[in-house]
């Protein structure tokens, strides 16, 4: 069970980070204008995309973090 998790928590962690870096690309790359206000919405929904993966390691692993490193046999014993 604690693998799966582990695993799940990866994922999750891979896909907020492919949505962070997705998010700055087209931002900073591919639209040629942007405003503050552009660069905020961006931010802010960066948050957004953040806070369930920071909910889920709290939760689970007692530890808010955006990478959870690999389990021991010592730490879950």
């Amino acid at each position: 069970m604690n693998d799966l998790i582990f695993k799940f928590s990866r994922l999750i962690s891979f896909v907020t980070f492919l949505c962070i870096t997705t998010s700055l690309y087209l931002l900073f790359f591919v639209k040629k204008n942007y405003s503050e206000y552009d660069l905020i919405w961006v931010l802010i929904l960066i948050a957004i995309c953040i806070s369930p993966l920071l909910i889920f390691n709290w939760v689970y692993f007692k530890k808010i973090t955006l990478w959870i490193e690999i389990p021991n046999d010592k730490n879950l014993k």
